[in-house]
């Protein structure tokens, strides 16, 4: 399979994010994220700063979205089994953790209540403090209506990434896909 890199991209001031979801060292859908900054390598050059993985495990469809802001990075895996098959999940990673530039996991963030299939993680939006993550293919009143979920940094403790409140589509249909 082909990386699909570019399937998910962010900017944020000089850091640029893209998602590579299909990326495979050896078995196909494990994804990677890749982050750039500008004028790295020389003037108007966007120069690879790290290949993101998530340490220690395999994670299918990394990078499947990324969201950026300041030093923070969101990164969608909607094939994490978090809690439950294909549930999703969202990995955050943080400039200068573990060095000077380096981008170091700092929170997997799951969902409240997973379910198969759901695919949490299918689109992230970061803004401060606040993440906002979609999951459209939840099964509530209908199949795959969709919803979405925020989550704040402090919430239930420092830098927990914590659940605040979840977003429902305003009309529930079958199919809407909804976040």
């Amino acid at each position: 399979a082909t990386a699909d890199f570019g399937r998910s991209a962010a900017l944020y001031r000089d850091i640029a994010a893209v998602g590579a979801p299909y990326e495979s060292d050896f078995i196909d859908g494990l994804g990677a994220v890749y982050v750039f900054q500008a004028n790295r390598g020389g003037s108007n050059n966007w120069g690879q700063v790290q290949r993101l993985k998530v340490p220690g495990i395999d994670v299918p469809y990394l990078g499947w979205s990324v969201a950026l802001w300041g030093d923070v990075l969101a990164v969608g895996a909607v094939g994490d089994d978090a809690g439950a098959p294909n549930s999703g999940a969202v990995y955050l990673f943080e400039r200068n953790r573990g060095g000077a530039d380096h981008w170091g996991l700092i929170k997997k963030v799951k969902p409240p209540t997973p379910q198969d299939d759901a695919y949490f993680g299918w689109s992230v939006a970061l803004r401060g403090d606040r993440l906002v993550v979609g999951e459209p293919r939840r099964d509530d009143d209908f199949a795959d209506q969709g919803r979405a979920f925020v989550f704040e940094r402090n919430q239930d403790g420092a830098d927990q990434w914590g659940f605040v409140t979840r977003i429902d589509p305003p009309t529930p249909q079958l199919q809407a896909w909804f976040g």
